[in-house]
């Protein structure tokens, strides 16, 4: 079974998932090809995962910096020679809003040079919203399903998201939010429920080995860990906040960061204005076999994600899967699908968000009992393996890959008699 998998940008240092989502179809026998919209940005080095996968790949256009009016010249006399009025179409206005233009051009004229699929994945919702208008246009007679993973579904109004996805409501086939809470609000967005299927993010278990939480030594700081890029979402003011109210209760402690982003500035400045720089580090971005090291280390993960100024929220962290899979104990907020992952007291402790008082005591009983510590670690490991491995979530996919293929045809086939 052949599979497009439609993405902004490939490579991309930031979505692991979906480098290893490709590789779970390939590995269940799907015959892959990667379209994108542009290369990845220049001079970062690409590991051997995605240098993999190049081959497979056809960009829109090879050039990041490329405006899209650039992109349609470029594309367009492809595209014309093989498909002319897809050619004119590509460029309607009244048909394809804000959608059409060169990005559309330069989009349809490469999947002209793609084997036609059986099924497309369009990864985040403008992907899959751009999916469907190439079809619109007879490039592929395939279904298209879209994963939505965070910013896609929640970073603006919902009068702007159902403008948005005016074309992919209609014309989309099956959507794929990564938590429940995503799934309700898509549907309030205006996405048939008839038409969702909740497909989690997935973590490699086995990259993430368990061990029973830290025994620190008497009178050893507790090392507290929060991971993710600096942005307003991911909450790290409040953690830098919590950290200040343990530091002012006569916990010894760390907080290391590990992560980098636009917030780092604005970051520094409120623990230099807590008082708190002895006790807090800026890790930057690390490596993955970095990060693990940085879990093994710590004695607790803290997760202060909120909902940010524009709307936007995560899905379900990965983050917190991969503290919990490698039996760190971790304290989260009651934020978007946390709560789906954490039940209060079994795997983890949460407190509402913002409520930095809730979360430093949530901290001090983590911390202060070794029972509770290992209680949680064990069943968040089996939580993560039976709900979140990548294997079983793989399998899933390409169940609903192939079903939807199968109910496409069936469909076409009614249409034809």
């Amino acid at each position: 079974m052949r599979v497009w998998v439609v993405v902004s940008t490939f490579p991309s240092l930031t979505t692991t998932f979906l480098v290893n989502r490709i590789q779970g179809l390939i590995e269940r026998g799907f015959d892959v090809h990667i379209l994108a919209e542009h290369p990845g940005m220049r001079g970062v080095e690409v590991d051997q995962e995605r240098r993999s996968l190049l081959p497979r790949v056809r960009w829109a256009s090879p050039d990041r910096g490329a405006s899209r009016l650039r992109m349609g010249f470029c594309g367009l006399s492809r595209l014309a020679t093989r498909h002319p009025l897809a050619a004119l179409q590509a460029w309607n206005p009244l048909r394809f809003r804000g959608l059409a233009g060169g990005r559309l051009a330069a989009m349809a004229a490469a999947a002209v040079a793609l084997p036609r699929p059986d099924a497309v994945l369009g990864c985040f919702g403008p992907m899959g919203e751009l999916a469907c208008s190439v079809r619109a246009l007879g490039i592929f007679d395939a279904p298209v399903l879209t994963s939505f993973h965070g910013v896609d579904a929640y970073g603006k109004d919902m009068e702007h998201l159902r403008a948005r996805y005016r074309l992919l409501r209609r014309q989309g086939d099956v959507f794929l939010p990564v938590s429940r809470h995503m799934a309700k609000h898509l549907q309030d967005v205006g996405l048939p429920i008839r038409r969702t299927a909740v497909l989690c993010t997935p973590i490699r278990c086995e990259r993430f080995p368990w061990h029973a939480p830290r025994r620190r030594p008497v009178g050893q700081p507790a090392r507290l860990v929060g991971l993710g890029r600096l942005v307003a979402k991911k909450g790290f003011d409040d953690g830098l906040r919590v950290v200040a109210e343990l530091v002012k209760r006569g916990v010894a402690l760390h907080y290391e960061i590990v992560g980098d982003g636009v917030e780092e500035p604005r970051l520094r400045a409120l623990a230099a204005e807590l008082g708190i720089m002895h006790q807090v580090t800026f890790a930057g971005q690390r490596s993955h076999a970095e990060v693990r090291s940085a879990l093994e280390q710590s004695d607790l993960l803290l997760s202060t994600n909120r909902v940010a100024a524009n709307g936007d929220c995560e899905g379900i962290p990965n983050t917190i899967k991969e503290a919990m899979a490698s039996g760190v104990p971790v304290v989260a907020t009651r934020h978007s699908g946390t709560p789906e992952l954490i039940e209060d007291g079994v795997c983890g402790l949460l407190a509402d968000e913002g409520d930095i008082a809730a979360l430093a005591d949530a901290c001090v009983r983590m911390l202060g009992d070794n029972a509770l510590a290992h209680a949680c670690a064990v069943e968040a490991r089996r939580r993560v393996e039976q709900m979140f491995d990548e294997r079983r979530l793989n399998d899933r996919l390409a169940a609903l890959l192939t079903a939807s293929a199968m109910r496409w045809r069936r469909r076409r086939a009614r249409c034809a008699a």
